[in-house]
């Protein structure tokens, strides 16, 4: 079940398409086509449904892509698309035949408590508990550039962009809480593709708020098989057990 949400976290500022931008003033060709291939230009389509804004409700096939903020619709295979930006979605549905599972997406009311920022922002919904709800938001790439050179012969070196996701806690209080942020920076150069990790922000306080008692089984569960809680996947593995407790209390 959901809930209209208020944050208490501090959001990242939301870049929409500035990558392609940088991406065409970089000048350079073979960078731009490597750069456009990893941004996902050319996604999957999957069997989904979304609902906008104004209530329209659309069925057919969709595409999602997270790292452009962008989200395309078509009835039919034949038919033309339709592109959306995340902010015209209400809930969006598909089956994701790459991760063989259903994905499930709606549009929170947010308010930064410390800078009075209100608005609406589209988070998937990772895990539904009695309590609480893990969401995750990722933000739009953020160009990243790397260079050498002086200011009469610059070399670019390096292309590439930020990815930042948010890992949060829904509760049926009407807060969202902060759990985990990560920033992977990926570039494409004169080098094949690398990953580079911004160290990660991690809000542990926000778990032991929602998980209440069991907080101190999950924390035995996460040193017993030595997970790192700063990872996305053993954060996952975290909440899946927190999951497992709750269902052999029923």
């Amino acid at each position: 079940m959901l809930y209209p949400l208020v944050s208490i976290f501090r959001l990242n500022r939301f870049v929409q398409l500035h990558v392609l931008f940088a991406i065409l003033f970089l000048g350079s060709q073979r960078y731009a086509v490597a750069q456009f291939n990893d941004l996902g230009v050319h996604g999957i389509w999957f069997d989904g449904e979304i609902t906008l804004n104004d209530l329209t409700s659309l069925k057919g096939y969709v595409q999602y892509n997270d790292k452009l903020g962008l989200i395309k619709f078509k009835a039919s295979q034949e038919d033309d698309e339709r592109s959306f930006t995340d902010k015209r979605i209400l809930q969006m549905e598909f089956f994701d035949t790459q991760k063989s599972t259903y994905r499930k997406f709606a549009t929170f009311n947010l308010k930064a408590t410390d800078s009075g920022w209100e608005g609406s922002l589209l988070f998937e919904i990772v895990m539904e508990f009695r309590d609480f709800a893990v969401l995750s938001r990722r933000f739009p790439a953020d160009p990243a550039l790397r260079n050498v050179g002086d200011f009469y012969n610059p070399k670019i070196v390096n292309i590439g962009y930020d990815l930042t996701e948010q890992i949060c806690v829904a509760g049926t209080d009407g807060e969202v809480g902060l759990v985990l942020q990560t920033t992977d920076t990926e570039l494409v150069g004169s080098k094949p593709l690398i990953h580079r990790k911004v160290k990660p922000v991690l809000f542990a306080g926000v778990m032991i708020k929602y998980m209440g008692i069991k907080w101190k089984h999950v924390r035995t569960f996460v040193k017993a098989n030595k997970l790192k809680l700063t990872e996305r996947e053993d954060l996952m593995s975290a909440f899946a057990y927190y999951e497992q407790l709750i269902q052999e209390e029923e």
